[in-house]
């Protein structure tokens, strides 16, 4: 069962389309690869584009930017309908911030889910290695996936 929340992601699209400004805040720690609706990172990258780029933030124009990437629909819901019903998320700028610590943290979880996949198929098929290079192999899976993860994870720790 994938590990994800389509309220949180609907929470951080509305709020960016509402707050804009609080991307220079978030930006540091937030990306494409934390939400997981492939709809919805397209969302994501358009909305973050046009803040970048100091466009208007207006309803119609991000949709009509995702519907010239192709995208017509999210949940048979047109496009445009969908951006209109983010755009009326009832959230405030600190609620942003809080669900997009929230999105990162469902990123994390899938992320050790799957690293934890990949040490259980290790150890399944490690008959022949010896204990040491078994837990050798098994730490290095994981380290890879703490490193990467290691100042996301301050930067959400020592947020207020």
């Amino acid at each position: 069962m994938p590990i994800y929340s389509n309220q949180v992601e609907h929470h951080v699209l509305g709020g960016l389309l509402k707050h804009p400004d609080v991307l220079p805040d978030i930006d540091s720690f937030v990306n494409v690869g934390d939400f997981y609706n492939e709809v919805h990172q397209t969302i994501y990258c358009v909305l973050r584009e046009s803040i970048l780029n100091e466009d208007k933030i207006d309803k119609v124009l991000v949709g009509t930017k995702i519907s010239n990437l192709g995208i017509s629909s999210k949940d048979d819901i047109e496009i445009y309908d969908y951006i209109n019903t983010l755009y009326h998320t009832s959230i405030t700028k600190s609620g942003v911030e809080e669900a997009c610590k929230e999105l990162v943290k469902f990123r994390i979880r899938r992320e050790l889910s799957e690293t934890a996949d990949r040490i259980k198929d290790h150890v399944t098929n490690s008959s022949c290695e010896t204990l040491e290079e078994i837990i050798s192999k098994s730490d290095s899976i994981l380290s890879i996936l703490l490193d990467a993860n290691a100042s996301t994870t301050k930067i959400l720790t020592c947020c207020p």
